[in-house]
């Protein structure tokens, strides 16, 4: 379980907070919860998710105690086109992030997954919905990140292709230290998303421009 203590105490913003061992899909609590009137920057994260989702309804692998999965609920006020790249801010802002804490030079596979040298190690999923009675539109970014291989290894279908930041932690409170980081480093960005200057360094650590 993650310490909320920790987070928080490295947090540069006052948001709500959940944590939980295991959930079925922190995309799908958030959600409920945005219908709800759940505030801005109300953020999920689990240890495990037992019907984690990819895109085009794919399932994500989301073992206990090898990985962070986690949600972010975002109100937004700019354009749509502003809204379509919440899923580049976020994926530009987690590369920091991964090289902040590790060794690794990430990269970015269009549109939503990022790369170290031991294969994917970070898969984004942001999905946009309107409040039925208020019309409001609310987006959730979710955020699976494999932080150690799981026990037995990656299944037949994703071996060869899914990869883990470390072969084992070097500091019990990398997690909460990614959750935190992340925070710190998305918000300002999508505070500023509609200027774009994440879209240089997007490209720049694109795997794919090129090929």
């Amino acid at each position: 379980m993650f310490s909320e203590e920790y987070i928080k105490k490295h947090l540069n913003y006052d948001i709500d907070i959940s944590l939980y061992d295991s959930v079925t899909s922190t995309n799908e609590i958030l959600k409920t919860r945005a219908l709800s009137g759940a505030p801005h920057l109300s953020l999920i994260a689990a240890c495990s998710q037992t019907a984690g989702r990819g895109r085009l309804g794919r399932n994500f692998f989301s073992p206990p105690g090898s990985g962070i999965y986690m949600s972010i609920l975002l109100r937004p006020h700019g354009t749509l086109e502003d809204s379509l790249c919440i899923t580049t801010c976020s994926a530009v802002a987690m590369c920091r992030v991964i090289e902040n804490v590790s060794a690794a030079s990430p990269g970015i596979k269009w549109v939503n997954d990022i790369y170290t040298d031991k294969g994917k190690v970070c898969g984004i999923l942001t999905e946009g919905g309107f409040h039925p009675d208020t019309g409001d539109f609310y987006a959730i970014c979710g955020i699976g990140v494999n932080l150690t291989p799981p026990p037995g290894g990656f299944p037949c279908d994703i071996q060869g292709k899914a990869g883990a930041l470390f072969d084992n932690l070097p500091d019990k409170h990398i997690p909460e230290k990614i959750i935190s980081d992340f925070i710190n480093t998305f918000v300002p960005m999508y505070n500023n998303i509609s200027e774009k200057t994440f879209l240089p360094e997007y490209r720049k650590r694109s795997i794919v421009i090129g090929k």
